[in-house]
This record gives structure tokens, C-alpha cells and sequence, in this order.
């Protein structure tokens, strides 16, 4: 049987970036004219989440479900440490993490290999590079030449960057098994898609490809607050945590963590604990963009939604923490 691993998390920090060589056929094409070892790219930013450009859109993945057959198809850079008091990683992180929803460009990605120009056309899309490296700008340090237009082999041989050793580790059948699991990610991942098209489309604002630029799409067309709120209801997006407790149980109930995680339970929960307030600051930070508009421009269906919205993924957060701070005390 061949093996297969995973990336050890343990080892990981925020602001890493990891590249990976995939094997389909584009892949190979990209690899070729663009004579890089490594074919994508991505950017760790917690326990539980990798930031991406793939497909059609920015998105969120969970790093303990990235599979590889071959180690040397992967590679986990990180800052050096003469360069680390350069770049601020909450300001990488942070950046990675706004562009999630932007719209994935193929022509910019073709432009990369087909003599780039030295600024963006598309300046609103992503690449996987692009994404990467314009994080790291954003942060204080220009890890290459060209932030809009580079292949993953430029990361790779970066200066600014060193290779971390022994970042994976071979995957187990109980690994495995939930990495075949089903990704309540992939559901976020249709919803967000199904949601800006249909806003962009709605707005007629090319402009909008995240949250934040909603909020300003609909600041400018007011009138159209109700279409957008009707389009995200339908897109599913509302329906994340409803979706996710049927999926996890355990993270609601102490007895089931315990028994989910097993001997693991103790340190899943002091693990988890920072991923859950590290989510609940975001969401009360989005409340507060969200209060903002409704400060200048006044509230309409949309502000509220969202606010209420981002208010139940706050306690959403408080109940998983409660179960973790629970699991602590009876473990401890």
C-alpha cells in the first residue's frame, strides 16, 4: 500500500506558506512553461484554516484535510528570522483572510507564465500566488519581484524565506477517514460563489468580491438591500452553523468531545480554544464594519442580516469554548 501524509500541524505557524506540486493536467502544463517545482500555493493562518486562490474563488480549507502522495511534492516556507521584525504576520493573515470570496482569474494566471506585465490587469482577482505574495506586501516584506505576477518556484527560491524540515507526517486510517469525510467547507465554498455572483450581478458592480466590498456595493445601491438579502438566503451561506452542528456534534457537547478525541481530548481543547477566539474576534470586527455603514448610511434588510448573522456565529463561539472550558476541567 502506498503511503500517504499529511502536513503535521504542530509544526505549522500563521504566515507559512504552503506549496504543493498537483498532478492533473493543467498542473503539468503550468509546471513546464513555467519551470517550477511547485504548481500551487497557500497560506496557513490557524489550526484549522488554510487561505487559497483555486478554481473560481478565494476560500478556507482545513489543513488537516490536504493529502499527499509524494513528500517532496511539498514544501512549508517560512520567514527568516533576520527578516521577521519586517513584516507584521497578523497584518498577512489578516490580508489572506479578507480576500476570501475574491473571484480566481485564469487569464491572470496564464499572464504569469506569457511575460507578465509589471502591474495587474485583473487587480481585483487572485491568483494562488498573487494571493500569497500580495499578503506578504501588505505585511512589510516583498518576498519577490513581482507580488502580481510570480510562479510558485520564485516563492520557493525567495530570499526572505526558508524551507521548514519535517513538516509532514505519514496520514493514518483514522486520518484518512476524515479526509473522506464530508467537508462542510465545500458548502461554504458553493454558498460564497452562488452569493457574490449573484450580488455582482444584482449591483452591476464588477468591484464587489468579498464582504467588505459588499457592504460598500450596497451602501451605494440601498435600494437594492432586499434582492441581495433574498439572494444570500438563498445561497445558503446563513445555514453554516446549522449544517455544522449536525456534521460535529461533539464540539457541543462535552461527553461527545471527549469521546470523539479520546486520549487526544486535552490538547484538541487548548488547541481549539485559541481558533474559536481568534473566529469570535473576526466576527465581532465584522459587526463592527457592518454598525459602521448602518452609522453613515442607515440600516436597511442586508446591515441586519448580516449583523445578526455574525452576531450567532459569536455565540456560536461561546458555546464551543464553553464545551472546551468544560472538557479542560474534567481532564485536568
Amino acid at each position: 500500500i502506498m503511503d500517504k501524509f499529511i502536513l503535521d500541524i504542530s509544526k505549522l505557524q500563521p504566515g507559512d506558506i504552503i506549496l504543493e506540486r498537483l498532478t492533473d493536467r493543467v498542473a503539468d502544463k503550468i509546471s513546464r512553461l513555467g519551470h517550477t517545482q511547485h504548481t500551487h500555493a497557500m497560506l496557513y493562518v490557524t489550526t484549522s484554516s488554510v487561505i487559497e486562490a483555486m478554481d473560481d474563488i478565494v476560500i478556507s480549507n482545513n489543513p488537516a484535510r490536504e493529502i499527499f502522495k509524494d513528500p517532496d511534492h511539498v514544501s512549508v516556507l517560512r520567514v527568516k528570522p533576520e527578516y521577521a521584525c519586517n513584516v507584521s504576520l497578523d497584518t498577512v493573515v489578516a490580508y489572506a483572510r479578507q480576500r476570501v470570496g475574491n473571484q480566481y482569474s485564469i487569464d491572470e494566471a496564464k499572464r504569469i507564465i506569457n511575460q507578465p506585465p509589471e502591474t495587474a490587469i485583473e487587480r481585483d482577482r487572485q491568483t494562488c500566488t498573487r494571493l500569497v505574495a500580495k499578503a506578504y506586501e501588505e505585511g512589510g516584506l516583498k518576498i519577490v519581484e513581482n507580488t502580481n505576477y510570480c510562479v510558485p518556484q520564485e516563492i520557493l527560491e525567495s530570499d526572505k524565506m526558508f524551507v521548514v524540515e519535517d513538516t509532514l507526517k505519514e496520514a493514518t486510517e483514522e486520518d484518512i477517514a476524515f479526509i473522506e469525510s464530508k467537508n462542510i467547507l465545500k458548502d461554504q465554498h458553493s454558498a460564497f460563489v452562488k452569493m457574490f455572483a449573484r450580488s455582482r450581478e444584482i449591483l452591476g458592480e464588477s468591484f464587489v468580491q468579498d464582504e467588505s466590498s459588499l457592504n460598500k456595493g450596497v451602501s451605494l445601491h440601498p435600494e437594492k438591500a432586499h434582492e441581495i438579502a433574498e439572494a444570500i438566503k438563498e445561497s445558503g451561506y446563513l445555514n453554516l452553523i446549522t449544517n455544522d452542528k449536525k456534521l460535529h456534534p461533539w464540539d457541543y457537547a462535552p461527553e461527545q468531545f471527549i469521546k470523539y478525541y479520546r486520549d487526544k481530548s486535552f490538547m484538541a481543547a487548548l488547541q481549539l480554544v485559541d481558533v474559536y477566539n481568534d473566529s469570535k474576534d473576526r466576527f465581532k470586527g465584522n459587526i463592527k464594519a457592518i454598525s459602521s455603514y448602518i452609522d453613515n448610511f442607515g440600516d436597511n434588510e442586508y446591515y441586519s442580516l448580516m449583523r445578526n448573522h455574525y452576531a450567532a456565529l459569536c455565540k456560536d463561539c461561546d458555546t464551543r469554548l464553553d464545551v472546551l472550558l468544560t472538557v479542560r476541567t474534567k481532564l485536568s
